[in-house]
């Protein structure tokens, strides 16, 4: 029997301490390293890839995966604002939600991926970052 993958673990430890309602905590130090740790290997693993690849061939995916960020958030507050009635701050606070990706379950996702010998592109991890983009230049 295979061990369980670290990444698989606490993805599932977290999802049980959140139906458990418990107040687990990473002491602020910690959870800044992983952070951070997480970050740059996805970004090297990612650049590392993109760097063996024609990056002509990925500009239509890039452009589309740019615009569909962008779009998305702003449908959704439109949506939230008209047919939801919702006041602006919450229609704007759920609509930055649905714009966003998660960084924690793409990784769970590549791992899972990689355990199960299901071959990706792993310049996926740039494409994370571009999803990211209107999140880290809006204002």
């Amino acid at each position: 029997m295979d061990a369980i993958d670290p990444v698989v673990g606490f993805f599932g430890l977290g999802l049980v301490a959140g139906m458990l309602r418990s107040d687990l905590k990473l002491s602020s130090g910690l959870y800044d390293t992983l952070t951070i740790y997480l970050l740059i290997a996805i970004g090297l693993k990612g650049g590392f890839e993109l760097a063996s690849r024609d990056v002509t061939a990925l500009m239509l995916p890039t452009i589309v995966i740019v615009a569909a960020s962008a779009v998305t958030p702003m449908v959704a507050y439109q949506v939230l604002l008209r047919l939801g009635r919702l006041p602006h701050p919450d229609a704007a606070s759920i609509s930055a939600h649905y714009g966003s990706v998660s960084v924690v379950t793409f990784a769970v996702g590549a791992s899972y991926l990689g355990r199960q010998g299901l071959d990706y592109d792993g310049y996926m991890s740039v494409f994370l970052v571009f999803l990211e983009f209107p999140a880290l230049t809006g204002r």
